[in-house]
């Protein structure tokens, strides 16, 4: 178990007990939000994926201001 921001700035963290809700959007996609149990800093992340694949991901945390990373989901 880590949990927390890395010296680099970033955020790390390893979560095993989760709770979780997905949803679909009304006009396509899908919201996924993942709430942590067994972190300390991370508290929810939520996932918003629109149908053509753009996304966004917001993380709020008890010890920083939340943030939010913007990206496209691609078949691998």
């Amino acid at each position: 178990f880590t949990s927390g921001y890395s010296a680099e700035g970033g955020i790390k963290f390893i979560s095993k007990k989760f709770e979780y809700k997905l949803k679909e959007k009304q006009k396509g996609g899908w919201e996924l939000t993942i709430k942590p149990t067994d972190t300390r800093d991370v508290t929810e992340l939520t996932y918003s994926i629109a149908a053509n694949g753009y996304a966004t991901l917001q993380v709020l945390s008890n010890n920083r201001q939340a943030i939010s990373f913007y990206g496209v989901v691609e078949k691998k």
